[in-house]
């Protein structure tokens, strides 16, 4: 018998003693990014108990909770890509997810169950069938001939410094960071709830509009839900956006969420909020 047979028994011993499960795991368990697409009704997706599924939705995505699951589900939505947790098993239960840019809402049906499906799931719809959808622009061009950033490029961009590494966050040009002058933390920012929100980053885009980054926790014992138009704003501000839409009650998985604020005056000038 020469070596290249003599390699090929051991070869085919090797294979013959492993498990019928190692064999299923080596043929299907690829680890790749499965892509699905939304049509208008509910996807039916599966999350593994105890561990991680990463659902890429290339936008920047608010994450709405059932109720009977909050506290019980970590959902972090970061760069276009929301990263779901689920500490215990549960059976078709539909989760929410709003387009922070275009309000489409794509309706999940998810189900946790151990060693359940965890490879990353590229969910696309009509909005994302180019991978560049073209903004609408209503400014006026600015002195030099740019176009500043629109109040939605200003949210995205200050949910990706918040939450990217710095190396995925793309500068948007005429937009710097500046220091908060004021980063006392406020209790009257949602009228009859009670949350502590503390500021914690600011920018300054030449056209002179403000982007805010507020941290947010829940204070009480029972689920918030949060709008922002019940906000005490103040006449200064454009627009504000909730990076998840419902808080969990205090100490609980999901009880603290970042709201971004764009406003035509620095955030310490905002003394009513007091």
């Amino acid at each position: 018998m020469n070596k290249f047979a003599r390699w090929c028994l051991l070869a085919t011993a090797a294979v013959a003693v492993l498990s019928p499960a190692m064999l299923l795991a080596n043929s299907f368990d690829t680890g790749g990014t499965e892509t699905v697409y939304y049509k208008g009704r509910p996807l039916i997706v599966e999350v593994p108990v105890g561990g991680e599924r990463m659902l890429e939705f290339g936008r920047a995505i608010q994450v709405g909770l059932p109720k009977a699951l909050i506290g019980k589900v970590q959902a972090e939505s970061i760069a276009g890509t929301v990263y779901l947790v689920a500490n215990e098993a549960f059976e078709h239960e539909r989760f929410r997810f709003r387009d922070v840019d275009t309000g489409e809402i794509l309706v999940l049906d998810m189900t946790a169950r151990p060693g359940g499906a965890s490879a990353p799931l590229r969910i696309r719809s009509a909005a994302t069938q180019s991978d560049q959808v073209p903004e609408a622009v209503t400014v006026e061009p600015a002195s030099n001939g740019v176009l500043p950033p629109s109040d939605v490029a200003l949210v995205r961009h200050a949910f990706q410094s918040v939450y990217s590494p710095d190396r995925l966050v793309k500068p948007i040009a005429g937009m710097q960071a500046v220091t908060l002058r004021d980063d006392t933390v406020v209790r009257r920012l949602i009228p009859g709830f009670d949350v502590a929100a503390k500021p914690i980053a600011q920018w300054r885009s030449d056209d002179g509009r403000f982007v805010t980054a507020v941290y947010i926790r829940n204070l009480e014992q029972r689920v918030i839900e949060l709008d922002p138009r019940s906000i005490r704003a103040g006449r200064g501000w454009i627009t504000s956006s909730f990076l998840t839409g419902v808080l969990a009650p205090a100490t609980n998985v999901g009880d603290a969420t970042t709201l971004v604020v764009v406003s035509d005056g620095d955030w310490g000038e905002f003394a009513w909020l007091r």
